[in-house]
């Protein structure tokens, strides 16, 4: 709103001032981002224990692959041996109309 005098009234009065206040805290949230990223970076980096941690899932995917392996295996046993004599489908076209069938 535009009070007699120009000057303006109600929620976009500090217009500027919302805008700094949502850049400060995008950079404050900039800074926290920052300081955390650092200090897990640190963490991981500092152990033997991410070694041993991709060991372990390396060690886990492989066993899952192994059971997948299996059971692939297992289904397998069922496939037949079809010779050519036997017909493996049967299709019926009829046409409907021209061009469609």
């Amino acid at each position: 709103m535009t009070r007699k005098d120009g000057l303006r009234t109600g929620c976009f009065a500090h217009g500027a001032l919302r805008v700094r206040i949502s850049t400060m805290t995008a950079y404050l949230i900039l800074l926290v981002v920052f300081v955390v990223l650092t200090l897990g970076a640190y963490l991981c980096l500092r152990g033997r224990w991410v070694l041993a941690w991709l060991r372990g899932t390396l060690g886990l995917g492989l066993i899952v692959v192994a059971l997948l392996m299996i059971l692939y295996g297992m289904d397998l046993r069922y496939y037949q041996v079809l010779s050519e004599e036997q017909p493996v489908a049967r299709v019926l076209v009829n046409q409907i109309d021209d061009q469609l069938w």
